[in-house]
């Protein structure tokens, strides 16, 4: 019966952050491991490797996040100027879909009304906001990728509605835009990198709380030893959220909170992006 209790509470451990995930492990791994000539406090090469395979990917998480926070803050420096070349980028691609739909809403029945609704219906079914409205490099890609058809599948429709001015106009700008775009930092690391990251730390690091319960069930002596220190930072991490709801970061070293007072520079902003402030396994 008080088994069951305890896999309950198991079931809802906090969110950590990569920090707090490698203290805990980096503990995990020091009883698994000879110390000083002397055999492992607990033997279990399997463990010991899940452990390992958790560190990995929790300090590869925690350098893409250190990575993304830096890059971020430095962002508006790197792209001085490309707001200005998107924004023409804007412009020229809505005179070429305005030019488009003039002949697709032409009143008369005429051919070129029927060539006008092909490329509007090929082209713009939803307008140009859901081009403008993307990222930077990826609305220089989609206007590379409608020039590109209207070249090869488009050239007589685009000759017979005179639309050639306005395709020029277009990747003469996204040209110049290609160009700033290189010129910025190309091996930028994106939120939803840090995010898959963070996950798969997560996934390695409770999959080695389940073993450490499936190894050690019979045994709460040695299960205790190994789970103190995730007992030990999912205290900080409920303390924390209840204080800010965000997670806190961990110094991986000491397990202590770095940004402790309240009125610090990052307080209130999260160390590392994480899902939600939500039971990391949460069964119920």
């Amino acid at each position: 019966m008080s088994t069951n209790v305890q896999l309950t509470n198991l079931l809802n451990y906090r969110q950590p952050t990569a920090g707090a995930m490698l203290f805990a492990l980096n503990k995990q791994h020091a009883r698994l491991c000879p110390q000083a000539g002397q055999p492992a406090e607990i033997d279990n090469a399997e463990l010991k490797r899940m452990v390992e395979e958790a560190i990995a990917a929790n300090t590869e998480s925690r350098a893409l996040a250190f990575d993304w926070r830096n890059q971020r803050k430095a962002a508006p420096l790197r792209r001085e100027g490309i707001a200005e070349v998107d924004a023409r980028a804007d412009r020229a691609l809505s005179q070429l879909a305005r030019a488009v739909a003039n002949w697709a809403e032409l009143e008369l029945d005429h051919p070129n009304r029927q060539m006008g609704r092909r490329l509007q219906a090929a082209l713009f079914p939803e307008g140009v906001g859901v081009t403008t409205s993307l990222r930077y490099e990826d609305q220089n890609a989609a206007i590379d990728e409608l020039l590109g058809r209207l070249r090869r599948d488009f050239s007589t429709e685009s000759n017979a509605l005179g639309l050639q001015l306005y395709i020029t106009q277009l990747a003469a700008v996204n040209a110049e835009y290609t160009e700033r775009l290189s010129g910025l930092k190309t091996d930028a690391v994106t939120y939803d990198q840090v995010q898959e990251a963070h996950r798969v730390g997560l996934d390695a690091y409770f999959a080695v709380i389940l073993r450490v319960w499936n190894d050690y069930l019979q045994d709460p002596a040695t299960r205790a030893k190994l789970l103190a220190p995730v007992d030990e930072q999912d205290q900080r991490v409920r303390a924390y959220y209840k204080r800010r709801r965000v997670a806190p970061p961990i110094d991986p070293e000491t397990g202590e909170v770095l940004d402790e007072e309240a009125g610090g520079p990052e307080a209130g902003e999260p160390a590392e992006p994480v899902a939600d402030p939500s039971p990391a396994l949460d069964m119920s």
